[in-house]
C-alpha cells in the first residue's frame, strides 16, 4: 500500500513539474541556509574560543601595580614590587595550585641576531612551569630544565615564526645566535599555534623565550618580576585561587586583598567565558535567521499546495465518486506534500554541505574558522524539515479531505 501511495505522488508531482521545482526550490534554499547559518555560527565560535584559550586555558597572570591605601611606610600610592620568591609562596600555601611560575615580559624586546638576520623582538623570562601554564610545547628540542636556571644557562626556546624568520628551513635547535650581543644557544622550537587573540606578551609563534635567572642576570639587571602566571588543579576553583593569590600577597606586600589597583588578574577563563557568551548570540541569531528562511519555504509549499487542490477539486471529486475515503484523499496530499519537502531537503542539506566545506576558512592553526557542521546540527536540521513539511501540508490536505464530492465535481 506505501508502495502504491509513493508512486502515484510521484505520478502527481511529475505531471506538474513547474509547481513541484517552484515548491522544491523555496525548501532547498530554506535547508541549505539552515546548515549554512548555522554550522557558520559553531564554527565561529569554536574558532574564536579556540584563539582566546590557546594561551593557557586554565591559567591566571597576576600583575603588580600600586596600593590605593595603608598607612605609614605601607601608605597608598606604594608600589608593589614582585620577586621570584613569591611565586613560591603561593606554591607551598596554596595547594589548589598545580603550577607556579614567576616571569618578566620585555615588550620593549633585544636585538636578536643571526649571520646577517638581525631584528628586535619582545622576549619573556620564565621559569619551567611557565610550559605546562601557557601550554608552550616544544616540537623540537626541550624547554628549560631546572638546571638551566640554577646555571643561568644561556639558551633560548623560539616561537615557531620566529624560528621561520632567523633559520627558515634550516634546523634551529643546537645552533647559536646572539641576543642583545651576547651569544646564546637554541634549545628548542615550540609547535605553531597559529592565530591567538590572547597571550601573555606577544602571540607565542614570534616569542623568544629566556630563563628567568639568566634573563634577571644579563637583559634586567635585577631580581624583580613582572607577572605570576598559576594553573588550579581544577578549572572550577580558578575564582577560589584568585582570592587565595590575593590573600597571601596581600599578607606578604601589606595590601589590602581586594585592592585591585595593587593586584591586577588576567583570567583567561573569565575571558574565554566572554567569547563563549557572544558568539553563541550570534549563532542564536544566525539559528533563527536560517528557522525563518525554512520556514518561508514551507509556507511556499503550503501555497503550492493550496493551488494543487484547487486545480484539482474535479479529480478529487471523482476518486470520492468511485469510493475514495476522505482518509484515502488526506493519505495522498499528505503524502505529496511531505515528498516534496524530503526532497527538497535532502537537496538542500547537500547544498548547504557543499558550501560549507567550498566556503570554509582555515587559519593558519589549522581549525575552521567558518564551517563546523556536526552530527547535531544535521539531525536537528532533519526534524526542523519534517516539522516544516508536516505544518505546510496539513491544512491543504485536510481542505482536499473535506471537499463536498458533488460540488467538486462541478468544477
Amino acid at each position: 500500500m506505501l508502495a502504491d501511495l509513493l508512486r502515484q505522488c510521484l505520478t502527481d508531482l511529475r505531471a506538474h513539474l513547474g509547481r513541484t521545482a517552484l515548491a522544491l526550490l523555496g525548501i532547498v534554499w530554506g535547508t541549505a541556509s539552515v546548515i549554512m547559518l548555522v554550522a557558520y555560527g559553531t564554527g565561529l565560535r569554536d574558532s574564536l574560543v579556540e584563539q582566546a584559550s590557546s594561551g593557557g586555558r586554565q591559567m591566571l597572570a597576576f600583575f603588580p601595580g600600586r596600593s590605593t591605601s595603608g598607612v605609614g611606610a605601607n601608605r597608598g600610592g606604594r608600589e608593589i614590587k614582585l620577586k621570584p620568591e613569591d611565586a613560591r609562596l603561593l606554591a607551598e600555601q596554596i595547594p589548589a595550585l598545580e603550577h607556579v611560575s614567576g616571569g618578566i615580559i620585555w615588550w620593549g624586546g633585544v636585538y636578536v641576531r643571526r649571520g646577517a638576520n638581525y631584528r628586535r623582538v619582545a622576549t619573556l623570562g620564565l621559569e619551567p612551569d611557565a610550559a605546562a601554564i601557557m601550554e608552550l610545547s616544544p616540537a623540537d628540542g626541550r624547554w628549560f630544565s631546572v638546571r638551566d636556571l640554577a646555571h643561568r644557562e644561556r639558551v633560548v626556546v623560539l616561537g615557531a615564526e620566529l624560528k621561520q624568520q632567523l633559520f627558515g628551513s634550516h634546523n634551529a635547535v643546537g645552533e647559536r645566535l646572539e641576543v642583545n650581543g651576547v651569544g646564546y644557544t637554541v634549545i628548542g622550537v615550540l609547535a605553531k599555534k597559529g592565530d591567538q587573540i590572547s597571550s601573555l606578551g606577544p602571540p607565542d609563534d614570534y616569542k623568544l623565550l629566556v630563563p628567568l635567572t639568566t634573563f634577571q642576570a644579563l637583559m634586567s639587571g635585577n631580581d624583580e618580576i613582572n607577572f605570576i602566571a598559576v594553573k588550579p588543579r581544577r578549572a572550577t576553583e580558578h575564582v577560589a585561587v584568585e582570592t587565595q593569590v590575593r590573600k597571601v600577597l596581600g599578607t606578604r606586600h601589606a595590601f589590602a586583598a581586594d585592592d585591585r589597583d595593587a593586584l591586577s588578574v588576567f583570567d583567561v577563563m573569565n575571558f574565554v567565558d566572554l567569547f563563549r557568551n557572544l558568539t553563541n548570540a550570534v549563532r542564536l541569531f544566525s539559528s533563527i535567521v536560517g528557522v525563518v528562511t525554512l520556514t518561508i519555504g514551507g509556507v511556499a509549499v503550503m501555497n503550492i499546495m493550496l493551488l494543487a487542490v484547487s486545480e484539482r477539486s474535479r479529480e478529487i471529486g471523482l476518486r470520492q465518486a468511485v469510493g475514495a475515503s476522505r482518509v484515502d484523499i488526506l493519505r495522498q496530499f499528505l503524502a505529496e506534500g511531505l515528498v516534496m519537502t524530503a526532497g527538497g531537503g535532502a537537496i538542500g542539506m547537500g547544498l548547504g554541505w557543499a558550501l560549507c566545506h567550498g566556503m570554509a576558512v582555515t587559519t593558519a592553526s589549522g581549525t575552521y574558522a567558518a564551517a563546523y557542521l556536526s552530527s547535531a546540527i544535521i539531525f536537528t536540521t532533519i526534524g526542523l524539515i519534517g516539522l516544516v513539511g508536516l505544518l505546510a501540508t496539513i491544512w491543504p490536505a485536510m481542505r482536499a479531505a473535506n471537499l463536498d464530492p458533488a460540488e467538486a465535481l462541478r468544477q
